[in-house]
C-alpha cells in the first residue's frame, strides 16, 4: 500500500525536491532501468492521476521513450540521481495525434508537480520543438493533450497561450469489485499468456495485422514487442494471447497491474483480421479481468481513440464506462508569451 503523508508534509517534500532538481542527459538505452524505475514511481503515490499523458499507459510511455530519438527526451533529476520529471518533444507526425506534428509531453512525480515546475517544462518544451524543427518548414501550431477533469494543466495551458480543441481519446474504466462475467470458449481456440521466448514474432504480426493492415510484421514492430518484454520483467503484468487449433495467435491484450493505486491498465488489444467476428476479443478482455482482480486490483482503465467505435463497444461489452475525454491542445508557432500568473 502506498504511503500515507499529511498535506503539510507533502508541501515540505515538494519544495526539498523541487530545490534539487536538475536538467540531466538521457542516455538513451543505458537509462533502461531509471527509465523503468521512474514510470513505476506512480505505484508509491495515491494522488498521483491514474493516467499519464505521453503515452496510452506506462508501459506505451516506456515503449515511446525508448522508440524515437534520444534528443527527443529530457528528463529532471534529484539529487539521488533519479528521475523526477520528463518531457518528450515530437517536431514530426506523430502516432499519438493522428496527421500532425510539432507535439509535446509531460510527466511529472506528484511530489514535484507544481505550477511553478510546470511552466519550466512547458518553456523547455517550446524551445526544444523550436530548435528541433526544420526552419523551412511552416508549422501552424505547437500541439499537446490534457484530460478534461484535468482543470490544473488545463489551466496551465491557457495561460501559456494555448486553446482547447477536439477530444483525441476516450478514458474508459470499469471497477473490478462488480461481477465479471465468465468468458466463453472460443471453438478451436486457447487463452494463455505469451510465451516470451517463442510468441514473439508471432504476436508482433498480430500487432502489426490488427493496427496496419500488414500480415507480417517489420523489425519496428518485432522491436516493440521485445520493449513489452523489458518492461514485464519483474512484474506481474500478463500479456494474453488467443491461440487457434493450428497454432496462430488471433487475438491479444496486455494487462497492467498498479499495486500502489490499484487501477489495473489494458494496453493494446487486438485481433487479425481473419480472426475478428468470434468473439476473441471479449473473451481475453474477460480473462484478464478476472486475472487483475486476483491481483487486488479495484479498477481498470483503458485510453482508445473517439472514433475507433469497434474497440469502445468492445470495452463497454465487458463493463467499461467513458469517464473522460483526452483533448488536443494547440498554440500557434512563435507567438508572444503571455504574462504568467502565479
Amino acid at each position: 500500500m502506498a504511503p500515507i503523508h499529511s498535506k503539510r508534509t507533502l508541501n515540505r517534500m515538494t519544495l526539498h525536491k523541487l530545490s534539487q532538481l536538475t536538467s540531466c542527459d538521457f542516455q538513451g538505452a543505458d537509462d533502461l532501468s531509471r527509465v523503468k524505475a521512474f514510470l513505476l514511481g506512480r505505484e508509491q503515490w495515491q494522488t498521483l492521476p491514474d493516467y499519464w499523458t505521453a503515452g496510452k499507459s506506462t508501459v506505451g510511455t516506456f515503449q515511446t521513450i525508448f522508440d524515437s530519438p534520444v534528443g527527443h527526451h529530457k528528463f529532471w533529476c534529484d539529487d539521488n540521481d533519479d528521475y523526477q520529471a520528463y518531457l518528450w518533444v515530437h517536431p514530426e507526425p506523430s502516432e499519438t495525434i493522428v496527421d500532425n506534428g510539432h507535439s509535446w509531453r509531460m510527466l511529472m512525480h506528484p511530489q514535484v508537480r507544481t505550477a511553478e515546475f510546470a511552466r519550466t517544462v512547458i518553456a523547455s518544451a517550446e524551445e526544444q520543438l523550436s530548435m528541433l524543427t526544420d526552419k523551412n518548414v511552416v508549422c501552424p501550431a505547437i500541439e499537446t493533450v490534457a484530460y478534461g477533469e484535468d482543470t490544473w494543466l488545463a489551466m496551465l495551458l491557457k495561460e501559456h497561450g494555448y486553446t482547447r480543441q477536439e477530444a483525441l481519446h476516450v478514458y474508459m474504466r470499469r471497477s473490478l469489485e462488480q461481477k465479471i462475467e465468465e468468458p466463453g470458449l472460443i471453438d478451436g481456440y486457447t487463452i494463455r499468456p505469451l510465451d516470451g521466448q517463442h510468441d514473439v514474432v508471432e504476436r508482433s504480426g498480430v500487432q502489426s495485422d490488427a493496427f496496419a493492415g500488414e500480415s507480417e510484421p517489420g523489425e519496428w514492430s518485432i522491436a516493440n514487442t521485445k520493449r513489452f518484454l523489458k518492461w514485464y520483467e519483474g512484474r506481474e503484468d500478463l500479456d494474453l494471447v488467443a491461440v487457434s487449433g493450428t497454432g496462430e495467435i488471433g487475438s491479444f491484450a496486455v494487462f497492467l497491474v498498479d499495486p500502489g493505486t490499484l487501477v489495473g491498465e489494458l494496453d493494446p488489444v487486438g485481433t487479425r483480421p481473419a480472426h475478428q467476428r468470434k468473439g476473441l476479443s471479449k473473451a481475453v478482455l474477460l480473462t484478464g479481468l478476472h486475472y487483475l482482480k486476483s491481483k487486488g486490483m479495484r479498477q481498470v482503465a483503458v485510453r482508445t481513440g473517439i472514433e475507433n467505435t469497434p474497440a469502445i463497444r468492445t470495452y463497454e461489452s465487458v463493463g467499461f464506462v467513458v469517464v473522460d475525454y483526452l483533448y488536443r491542445y494547440t498554440k500557434v508557432a512563435g507567438e508572444s508569451e503571455r504574462e504568467f500568473v502565479s
